[in-house]
């Protein structure tokens, strides 16, 4: 230690005569140069003569006091290159000389990057310290913006961070596409070339390869798929392709050897396809759809993409895949003879055509209310002559269920009403006799009938509810009027209801409807020559799912009022009443029809409103035991709470059935649709479930899980609006019955008191 002390001081002493000599004659001083011979000397004995030799001013940071430094130089140096040999003894102990408005700032290197660094203009990448000599300072600090033109910043700043000092720092700014870089000049400079090494405009280009025998989307898939291998292996993609189905071409892109490349590629797939023995035929099953209407739809779909291909591929058309699709009725399968890659295409449009399609309940509410009200006064009076035997005076009405011969004879027919009636005098060979008739009819009338009916998605119903009443169309006789026979045409009379839905998109539905109420006519239900009455409606509506509508309605009012009578007699004041029969006749109907559908489009939704029918029935059932048991007339038997129980002695059986059909439906829901229509497709080995896939059923079963507790949601609030309107509907019918009640009542009155002294 005290002989590297004395070297110290030794070297210390030489430095301080030294410098102490150029100060006294500058000359000499430059025409002799430097020559430092320094070990573990202070820097700031260093700064000082590097101050008293240049000139420059320095100020050191507190942290770089007492810091050590060596220089040994074998020959003397100039002043350039002592301050360079300075700023380079600097940066190998960790320190950065700052330039500063004159003032050289001496601090730790890492706290460079964040002082006032003078920012380089020059493009060659090192400053110039004096212009007029270009003396050059490669170890000071500095702050460059490079620019790039061509490659993202983004791309080239990775590769360029290691090549600066670990003090240093770059960064890229990609809205400007630049690099900011702060660090030496000398490593400044050695980033600024690698920047406009790797600045170079892309080369790549695109082509278009148009194809003649092989499709486009399967040449792409083998060339992207050789891509990828060779990707994994650590290879440089040098081109991309992607398919133009309508031109069945090719695009390349890439650079010139690339795309020589996957031309080569191209050319040696695009060739004339080998005829070999891949057709093979399968047998598809389907779930839902008709095999023979799926069928047609398949052949006509094939037929016209093989042709179309072929046109498009011209020279390729002589090579046209032959497909043919059957079906079996029986066992309701399509059996389909075609390439693998047809077998593929026609597998999947069966997937999107064999769907649960949705069915539609659609109810149809006929609400008829007629009233009938008829008033009859009359008198007939008649004289006989007893010998002759024709009448000598009488006045006979029509409508009358009596004749004149009745009166005279005394005998008094039976009729409706009050009859009252002398008869059987005699003056002379003169009879006579007169009879009075009193009539009033009232009759209401309240029909209400709800049909329903369950159909699916554009398929037509039909319900029919009444009697095959035969109708005579002719009669045949022969000569002798011996064997006569007649012909008889059977037809439908009650309520007969068609309809046709189509499930739009959303929630609507448009229905074809096509409704008739018929009946026979009370007069001529006996008669040979029936007469019906018929009300009829054919529409087309649209209407929401769950909505009721009305799709017609008929209100009728009849009035008629029938006087007959003798001319001058019957208009005499008291006694004209006996030339004269009266008869008032008043009828109002009113008919409407509501419809009412309701979309079912999985079994569950289907199973509620079947409960809900039946509980319906089961209550109406149960309110008339209730009516009976009072009466004392023998019960009907109780319905069970399950209508299955119905079908079995067993009711355990059906629960079982129910319980194993929702678990297949919810199976169903769950797995996949990849491989449901391909029979012939091998099985796949069992392998273990990635965490991913794990985490993607789970979410499959929640979201299940929260569809199930959705629809039970559903069906519980349209069970609670089914339930509001029925009871709505019933008080609406208990209150319409009251205010007809009502109505009839305070009609009878009006008459009673405007017909009083009439009869």
């Amino acid at each position: 230690m005290i002989s590297e002390f004395k070297t110290y001081k030794s070297g210390l002493k030489v430095i301080t005569l030294s410098a102490a000599f150029f100060l006294g004659s500058a000359t000499t001083c430059f025409a002799a140069g430097y020559n430092l011979n320094l070990r573990d000397a202070d820097l700031q004995a260093l700064v000082t003569t590097i101050s008293a030799a240049t000139g420059k001013n320095f100020v050191l940071d507190k942290q770089v006091r007492g810091q050590k430094v060596t220089i040994i130089t074998g020959s003397e140096i100039d002043e350039d290159k002592l301050y360079a040999t300075f700023l380079s003894v600097l940066q190998m102990h960790g320190l950065s000389a700052i330039d500063s408005d004159g003032i050289i700032k001496i601090i730790p290197a890492n706290k460079g990057k964040y002082q006032s660094v003078p920012v380089i203009k020059d493009p060659t990448g090192i400053p110039e310290i004096d212009r007029k000599t270009k003396k050059k300072e490669p170890d000071a600090l500095y702050t460059k913006v490079i620019k790039a033109s061509h490659v993202p910043v983004a791309n080239m700043v990775p590769i360029l961070r290691p090549m600066i000092s670990p003090t240093g720092h770059l960064q890229g700014y990609p809205p400007s596409n630049s690099i900011v870089v702060t660090d030496t000049a000398a490593n400044i400079s050695k980033v600024t070339d690698l920047v406009r090494n790797m600045d170079r405009p892309d080369e790549d280009e695109m082509e278009v390869v148009t194809l003649r025998f092989a499709s486009a989307v399967e040449l792409v898939k083998t060339i992207q798929g050789l891509q990828g291998a060779a990707t994994q292996k650590g290879a440089v993609a040098k081109y991309k392709v992607s398919p133009d189905v309508r031109t069945n071409s090719v695009l390349v892109s890439g650079s010139k050897s690339g795309r020589s490349q996957v031309k080569d590629i191209i050319r040696r797939l695009d060739r004339p396809k080998i005829k070999t023995e891949e057709e093979s035929t399968r047998v598809v099953y389907l779930r839902y759809a008709k095999a023979e209407d799926l069928a047609k739809v398949l052949q006509s779909t094939t037929a016209n993409a093989v042709s179309a291909k072929a046109s498009a591929e011209g020279g390729a058309g002589t090579q046209k895949a032959k497909v043919t699709i059957s079906a079996d009725a029986s066992t309701n399968t399509l059996v389909i003879t075609a390439e693998p890659e047809v077998h593929r295409n026609i597998l999947e449009v069966v997937k999107r055509l064999d769907i649960r399609r949705a069915q539609v309940m659609v109810e149809a509410v006929i609400a008829e209310v007629s009233m009938d009200l008829s008033k009859e006064l009359g008198m007939q009076i008649g004289a006989y002559d007893a010998t002759g035997g024709s009448p000598l005076v009488s006045t006979s009405f029509s409508g009358s269920s009596f004749s004149l011969a009745n009166i005279v004879s005394g005998a008094l027919p039976t009729g409706t009403g009050m009859l009252l009636g002398i008869g059987g005098g005699s003056e002379g060979n003169t009879q006579w006799g007169a009879v009075m008739n009193a009539l009033a009819s009232d009759a209401a009338t309240n029909i209400l009938s709800t049909p329903t009916i369950v159909t699916m998605d554009n398929v037509e119903a039909n319900m029919v509810v009444g009697q095959n009443v035969p109708f005579v169309t002719g009669t045949t006789t022969n000569d002798t009027n011996t064997n006569p026979f007649q012909t008889i045409e059977r037809q439908d009379i009650g309520i007969t209801l068609k309809v046709t839905p189509q499930i739009n998109s959303g929630r609507s539905i448009m229905l074809k409807l096509e409704q008739e109420v018929s009946s026979l006519a009370a007069s001529s239900a006996s008669a040979s020559d029936l007469i019906t009455n018929k009300r009829s409606f054919s529409t087309q509506v649209m209407v929401e799912d769950g909505q009721m509508l009305v799709i017609g309605g008929l209100i009728e009012d009849t009035f008629r009022d029938t006087e007959q009578k003798v001319p001058i007699l019957g208009d005499l004041p008291f006694i004209g009443k006996a030339f004269r029969n009266t008869v008032t006749e008043k009828s109002k109907q009113n008919l409407m029809v509501f419809i009412h559908p309701m979309i079912m489009r999985d079994v569950l939704t289907a199973d509620s409103f079947t409960m809900q029918k039946y509980n319906d029935l089961r209550g109406a059932q149960m309110q008339s035991r209730v009516n009976q048991r009072g009466s004392g007339s023998r019960m009907a038997a109780e319905f069970p709470n399950d209508p299955n129980v119905l079908l079995t002695e067993n009711p355990s059986i059906i629960r079982q059935e129910q319980l194993q059909r929702h678990i297949q439906v919810n199976q169903q829901q769950a797995n996949t649709q990849t491989h449901r229509y391909d029979t012939n497709a091998p099985a796949r080995p069992s392998r273990p479930l990635t965490v991913q896939q794990r985490q993607q059923i789970a979410k499959q079963r929640e979201a299940q899980q929260k569809h199930q507790n959705e629809m039970k949601r559903r069906q519980a609030r349209q069970a609670e609006q089914a339930r509001r309107e029925e009871i709505q509907r019933r008080r609406n019918q208990v209150l319409q019955r009251d205010r007809e009640l009502k109505l009839l009542h305070q009609q009878k009155l009006n008459g009673q008191n405007g017909n009083r002294g009439t009869y």
